[in-house]
């Protein structure tokens, strides 16, 4: 039960940081937003036990967004 709640918080959050990146109008701040996006993507991988999605989605994407 705690653990569906968790993954409904983080799985609005997601949804919410991934429409702050498509209405953003700076793209700095668009970026940064992707960066969380994508972190919370991670984070979703690691509640569903699949640690090395988390682990790839961490180092590649988040990495280079960030980069």
């Amino acid at each position: 039960m705690m653990g569906t709640i968790a993954f409904a918080i983080v799985a609005a959050l997601m949804l919410i940081s991934a429409l702050l990146v498509v209405s953003s109008k700076n793209l700095v701040r668009a970026v940064l937003w992707l960066g969380v996006t994508l972190t919370l993507t991670a984070a979703l991988y690691a509640m569903l036990e699949a640690t090395f999605m988390a682990g790839v989605q961490v180092l590649l994407y988040v990495g280079g967004v960030v980069t």
